[in-house]
């Protein structure tokens, strides 16, 4: 055999066996797959505990970015009585400033026991609740409230409005800024004047909005503490002669007097009374004495001469 012949039987058997390799190879392959997808579904794999302390943290790591991305207006109120309401109003406004805040609202009014006052102050939200606590120490709470709001799809809005109408603003001055002719120059301006003043709308409902969450509002309500009921006293001593006597001619004046104001009011209706009752006993005496005329009195026995009358006869 040649050199040239053994070379090539060598190269045959080497390809032969790289052939054998690959197809044994591709063997195993098919087998491991087969098995492993028994049944018609791939067997799962228990996730790692790495894997699952990632999968915790990512969680929490995203509630907390949710709750911090959450825009809150908070807004309270509290009622207190106090003894003294102009103290206690000017010690809530400098509450409010020393708690980073700024008194919106200030009225008062009333007298004494029914002095009122409400006072309308901001602080930041995180001072609210101290704020409150401070206010409550002026006196006795009667009443007290405390919301927060949930502002976020309300500024999301006015972002993408205000972000919307800043891009129209921008596109139709570049449009003016190209007008060819005077009609299409007046319909953008047209266009343009009524953007910007949308534009502008939105802009302050946005800062309104911001001061709002940038500091809370609480309202705060005082009023006069109402005066205790007097005692009743006890064992107390009789009064003296002298002001027993002040007493008793006091009550009599107070006496005649309601007996003259009684009369006062009687006499318009017993004037006229009094004159009818005396017009009907005249006439009820008229009456009676006209019989009595009419009737001659009878005649008495004759009288002698010298004899008086009244003398009785044969005497």
């Amino acid at each position: 055999m040649t050199h040239t012949a053994v070379l090539r039987t060598t190269g045959m058997g080497m390809a032969l066996l790289v052939a054998l390799a690959g197809l044994g190879a591709c063997t195993g392959e098919n087998s491991r797959k087969s098995s492993s997808s028994a049944g018609g579904y791939d067997a799962p794999q228990a996730p790692s505990a790495a894997g699952g302390v990632a999968l915790a943290g990512g969680s929490a790591a995203s509630a907390a970015k949710g709750d911090s991305a959450r825009v809150v207006v908070r807004t309270a109120s509290i009622a207190i009585t106090t003894k003294n309401v102009d103290v206690a109003a000017d010690k809530v406004a400098s509450i409010a400033r020393e708690q980073g805040g700024r008194v919106d609202g200030d009225n008062r009014s009333g007298t004494d026991a029914s002095r009122t006052a409400t006072l309308v102050v901001r602080v930041l939200p995180v001072h609210l609740e101290r704020a409150m606590t401070l206010a409550a120490a002026l006196g006795r709470e009667t009443r007290r409230s405390l919301s927060a709001d949930d502002v976020t799809q309300t500024k999301v809005d006015l972002d993408a409005r205000v972000s919307a109408l800043a891009t129209s603003v921008t596109r139709l001055r570049e449009l003016l800024r190209h007008s060819a002719n005077v009609q299409d120059l007046l319909g953008v301006e047209t266009q343009l004047s009524s953007r910007e003043a949308d534009l502008e709308s939105m802009r302050a409902k946005q800062a309104a909005l911001a001061g709002q969450v940038a500091l809370a509002s609480l309202t705060v309500t005082l009023s006069a503490t109402s005066p205790p009921p007097p005692k009743a006293r006890v064992g107390v001593h009789p009064a003296g002669f002298i002001t027993a006597f002040a007493a008793g001619a006091h009550a009599v004046a107070v006496g005649f007097r309601l007996l003259a104001a009684g009369l006062g009011y009687s006499l318009p209706v017993l004037g006229p009374l009094a004159l009818l009752l005396l017009l009907a006993w005249r006439l009820r005496r008229r009456r009676r004495a006209s019989p009595a005329a009419g009737t001659a009195p009878p005649a008495g026995p004759p009288t002698q001469a010298g004899q008086r009358s009244d003398e009785p006869v044969g005497v």
